[in-house]
């Protein structure tokens, strides 16, 4: 994951005494473009705040997703760890705007969690960040009902893009 933030992995290891990890990711001060609405600090869709679903069980995973997301202006960030709590969260959400939504979960899985939510909103997007990058699993996971498809790793990059494509501000 560090590679992806533009850092790097360093190992020291001492044979019968161990070894000590060190990442490091770099700090960027200069000013990062938005896709913000002009008279607010909160981004907006139809007019309302815009909130977006983190469906991912993995925590590193989550807190990746969720540093991009509010840097870029997105303040209500929800998370859910399992299908079943994604649904269950867009059950008593249903003003959410857009869901990031991992294939791979308990409980039940994303494609599940899609099929669900798509019952009972199909205009809701699901774009789904997942590892498996094997023939076919694109053609599965978006005949499932997700909108597009990201492979993990994910860059912040390809994320932001992937998200413009649904965001109306």
């Amino acid at each position: 994951m560090a590679d992806v933030l533009g850092g790097i992995v360093h190992v020291e290891s001492e044979p019968g005494k161990g070894s000590t990890f060190y990442f490091s990711v770099p700090l960027k001060s200069e000013p990062v473009a938005r896709l913000k609405s002009e008279s607010s600090g909160k981004r907006k869709h139809k007019g309302k705040e815009f909130k977006i679903l983190i469906a991912e069980d993995d925590p590193a995973n989550f807190f990746y997703l969720n540093v991009i997301l509010t840097r870029e202006g997105f303040e209500t960030v929800l998370h859910a760890s399992s299908g079943r709590d994604s649904v269950e969260l867009y059950k008593s959400n249903p003003d959410i705007s857009l869901i990031l939504m991992d294939i791979k979960m308990p409980v039940f899985d994303g494609i599940e969690a899609t099929r669900q939510i798509k019952q009972m909103n199909k205009n809701v997007p699901i774009i789904a960040i997942t590892a498996y990058a094997m023939v076919g699993d694109e053609e599965r996971i978006i005949s499932a009902g997700c909108n597009a498809y990201l492979s993990k790793p994910i860059s912040k990059k390809s994320l932001l893009e992937t998200i413009a494509l649904f965001v109306k501000t």
